[in-house]
């Protein structure tokens, strides 16, 4: 199976987005998403984002791709969901400044990399995800 040389669209994908109990934000504004996917040309490998009211500290951000040739809805296949979990509401400025200088360079980077490996890689799925460690540093794991 041959990788596609063709731009990726800018269809919209996927969004859903819990209603937040009180302490809790969202650490992201989507507006700063899209504009980070659309400047790295990565939009459309994008299926799905979700921001996901359940505290998952110190996971912030992560991010899923669907292996070529699996079973899910041709839509999905070769493309990645992405997921923003929400952060006590104190920490929301802090973890955002993270999330834009060091987690969104590092996931629009890895969903380029979707597009582009070779196809004994796209067979497989992979994952990405970006903890807070501390208050001020996100650590990227592999998957």
């Amino acid at each position: 199976m041959n990788v596609s040389t063709e731009p990726m669209t800018l269809e919209p994908y996927g969004f859903s987005k819990g209603k937040l109990r009180r302490g809790l934000s969202y650490p992201l504004k989507r507006s700063l998403l899209d504009s980070a996917l659309q400047r790295a040309s990565v939009y459309g490998a994008v299926y799905s984002v979700r921001y996901l009211e359940n505290l998952a500290l110190p996971l912030v951000l992560d991010a899923h791709f669907v292996a070529v040739g699996s079973k899910w809805h041709s839509t999905v296949v070769g493309r990645s969901l992405v997921s923003l979990h929400a952060v006590p509401s104190i920490k929301r400025h802090a973890v955002e400044g993270l999330i834009v200088t060091e987690a969104l360079p590092a996931l629009c980077e890895w969903l380029a990399g979707t597009q582009s490996e070779q196809d004994s890689w796209r067979a497989m799925p992979h994952s990405i995800a970006f903890h807070l460690v501390g208050s001020d540093h996100i650590s990227t794991i592999h998957e």
